[in-house]
């Protein structure tokens, strides 16, 4: 679990379609379900390579540049234009829209919920709480060592 294999949507990017076809053996149930996924990824690769190409010919400079290659203002407007092109299209589609408002609600629940500071100060509390100094450190220990198996479980089911 230590070692987490690469993104096949990289290693497909990076011409690395054999690797990423283990990847995706190693994670799905069947070979032809791997298949026919490594098969998507291609074809949505490709579909990215002649969109960024398309937008670059637009612009006229390369789309993932952020600003500071061109002193022409219209060339900066047009990569302006195009960005918030493409943030308003990951907002119009239901599923994107979905998981971005879940990973960022998460977020900013884990942060509200002061779950660091809690962490932090776990031995100090379980101490104020009544348990001696050896006890809370301990406790402390274990609170740490119940995030830590909380994070393992969620790696592992991460994309299952």
């Amino acid at each position: 679990f230590l070692r987490l294999p690469e993104s096949p949507r990289w290693l497909v990017m990076k011409g690395r379609a054999r690797e990423a076809l283990q990847v995706l053996k190693d994670v799905r149930y069947s070979d032809q379900e791997a298949n026919d996924e490594l098969f998507e990824i291609i074809d949505a690769a490709q579909l990215f390579d002649q969109n960024q190409h398309m937008e670059e010919e637009e612009v006229g400079w390369p789309t993932w540049c952020c600003g500071g290659i061109s002193d022409d203002s219209k060339a900066s407007s047009s990569h302006f234009v195009g960005l918030i092109r493409r943030v308003s299209a990951m907002f119009a589609h239901a599923p994107t829209r979905r998981a971005l408002s879940l990973g960022c609600g998460l977020m900013a629940l884990q942060q509200f919920s002061g779950i660091n500071t809690v962490m932090y100060y776990a031995a100090s509390i379980y101490e104020m709480s009544g348990f001696d100094e050896i006890t809370s450190i301990w406790l402390s220990g274990y609170t740490a060592l119940g995030q830590v198996i909380g994070l393992i479980f969620s790696i592992l089911m991460v994309e299952r």
